[in-house]
């Protein structure tokens, strides 16, 4: 065993983790026999693009109103529950919510007004 893969179990067992000497050895062996080739790297890169341009904002200019939004934001909020999402994070939803509720009541009072 080199001396990175020392330093990578003694991390490890610092942090609670139980792995023994084998288990390195065994990805070492699995990652030699897992070698991808140009092509299968250059499909890993092209699908990689593919999900960052899912996952980029979205090009539309079209106006969504509070009620979607607001409905959208307690969608996360559940899901980042059920999901053990850290409470920190549901902290920012919530906070998100709050901000979309009070534009929901002021586009409200506007509607009311006219």
């Amino acid at each position: 065993m080199d001396s990175n893969s020392q330093i990578h179990l003694r991390i490890l067992e610092q942090r609670g983790h139980e792995i023994s000497k084998a288990d390195l050895n065994k990805g070492k062996t699995e990652e030699t026999e897992q070698m991808m080739t140009d092509e299968e790297i250059f499909e890993e890169v092209k699908e990689e693009e593919s999900l960052t341009e899912i996952l980029g904002p979205p090009n539309t200019t079209a106006k969504i109103k509070p009620d979607t939004a607001f409905n959208c934001i307690n969608t996360c909020i559940t899901w980042a529950e059920e999901n053990g999402v850290s409470a920190k994070d549901v902290i920012v939803l919530r906070n998100i919510r709050e901000k979309v509720f009070k534009q929901k009541l002021q586009v409200a009072k506007k509607a009311d007004l006219n």
